[in-house]
């Protein structure tokens, strides 16, 4: 009868032993999965934003010479309103001296043939990087 309950006793701790393994198993996957999860939303949140493949950036990111010819520019008049984050990005693209002199260069144009000063100026940064990008 001690041999019964003994044996009896010996399969239910194998019994317990599978199935803790196996819980065990699934808390790991389940581990697993969740820090995979967290890895994949850290790594999309410190890519930066980017749209369709150009930079874009916030006034506070360019260099301190480039704000300040930015809100000259904006002080006098000659953009309407805050730039957008794809034109500040491709000026935060430029390097600061020929952001400067493609600011500086724009200033001076004659803005009251020009429909849209904004766009006019990006067309300007556009051919900046674009001269940059054949050296």
């Amino acid at each position: 009868a001690n041999q019964n309950i003994l044996q009896s006793n010996i399969s239910v701790q194998q019994q317990q032993a599978q199935n803790f393994t196996s819980q065990h198993a699934a808390f790991r996957n389940a581990a697993a999965q969740e820090q995979l999860q967290h890895n994949h939303s850290q790594q999309t949140q410190s890519i930066p934003p980017v749209r369709r493949g150009r930079t874009v950036a916030k006034m506070h990111e360019l260099p301190i010479a480039v704000q300040f010819a930015v809100q000259n520019l904006q002080a006098i008049g000659h953009i309407e309103g805050p730039l957008d984050e794809g034109i500040l990005g491709m000026i935060k693209d430029l390097p600061e001296q020929l952001a400067l002199a493609a600011l500086s260069r724009f200033s001076s144009l004659d803005k009251s043939a020009m429909r849209n000063t904004t766009a006019y100026l990006a067309g300007v940064l556009r051919r900046e990087l674009e001269k940059i990008q054949r050296r």
